[in-house]
């Protein structure tokens, strides 16, 4: 989620490095037997990660070296598809991030050369809908731009479809060397886009709830598909549903995964819709063999083949699921309503 509107234009320094500006906010590879595909080291810091710079991002110096490696996860950008298009028209690029043993997230990017747009995102939890605002940037750009405007458009989420209205900024705040200890190795030159957005959430002329959220991605002159570290904190509070919880994802670029010359894609498997209410249903896998459903206890409750397995017999709750599928195997988690 990250959107922005209006632009106004400051370019506070002549540094060299100030010269190497983000080329976008993601970019489809060019060598056509990519696969378009950016992988990346989910990370838990051991203590909040700190991105103030005190106000001043000139040539700073970035130490992250708490991070413990949770799982991995893979984004690539892709062309919309009809369905993609009949849900959110203008888009001409899709962003999607799959986390190994979690679901997909979706950004839905318009870049017709009139900036970059977001018109939706999905996530699990929540669906946004833009209808008004929403420019990310006009790309490339660099040091000291800014762009702040308003967003408006509809939601789904959590049992509760509305619309929404909020500000945003992006802010190209900040510059120098970024050192962290996974995933890649030794300090890397980067610029830090800053966005942030504060939507207000109404259900039928109502407010019931408010998302505010800050994403820090820093990009490197030398990968051009998007930034090499991305910390987002989401913050959403929907009292009718009591809802008040945040949450934070921080991933760096795996240069090792990304080097090799013959490295396993991540298994695009995924259950949606999650929530599940009364049968679960497997995507990403033409075929999917046999299917084992686990409570937090580790105590099996269901086995099952195929891609639609009958859970309505399950409570309500968070369960493990076992998938081989196509030869593979992962591990999936599943929400019962």
């Amino acid at each position: 989620m990250k959107k922005t509107l209006l632009s106004a234009v400051l370019l506070l320094s002549l540094n060299a490095f100030a010269q190497a500006p983000i080329q976008a906010f993601y970019s489809a590879s060019v060598i056509p037997e990519d696969d378009n595909t950016t992988h990346y080291l989910l990370v838990n810091p051991s203590a909040p990660l700190d991105h103030d710079t005190n106000g001043n991002g000139n040539n700073f110096v970035w130490n992250f070296n708490n991070l413990n490696v949770v799982t991995t996860t893979a984004t690539s950008v892709m062309a919309p598809t009809a369905g993609d298009l009949a849900n959110y028209p203008g888009t001409t690029m899709v962003v999607e991030t799959i986390t190994q043993g979690g679901n997909p997230t979706h950004y839905y990017l318009s870049d017709i050369g009139q900036g970059t747009n977001i018109k939706g995102a999905q996530t699990s939890q929540l669906i946004l809908k833009y209808t008004t605002g929403g420019l990310i940037g006009n790309f490339p750009m660099n040091f000291g731009e800014q762009m702040m405007g308003g967003v408006t458009g509809t939601f789904q989420g959590n049992g509760i479809e509305g619309t929404f209205t909020g500000t945003s900024l992006t802010n190209v705040d900040a510059f120098g060397t970024l050192t962290v200890n996974q995933g890649f190795a030794g300090p890397k030159e980067v610029t830090r886009l800053t966005i942030q957005q504060f939507l207000t959430l109404y259900y039928m002329g109502v407010e019931v709830g408010t998302v505010n959220q800050t994403i820090y991605s820093y990009y490197s002159a030398d990968l051009v598909a998007g930034p090499v570290m991305r910390d987002i904190t989401t913050h959403t509070v929907v009292a009718v549903a009591g809802i008040d919880q945040t949450q934070n994802s921080v991933e760096v670029y795996d240069q090792a995964t990304n080097g090799a010359n013959d490295h396993i894609s991540l298994a695009k498997t995924f259950i949606a819709p999650n929530p599940v209410q009364d049968i679960m249903h497997i995507e990403g896998a033409a075929e999917v063999g046999s299917v084992t459903i686990t409570d937090v206890m580790g105590r099996t409750v269901v086995r099952g083949q195929g891609n639609d397995v009958a859970v309505s017999q399950l409570p309500a709750g968070i369960y493990h699921v076992a998938v081989v599928a196509e030869g593979r195997s992962s591990t999936l988690k599943m929400v019962k309503q």
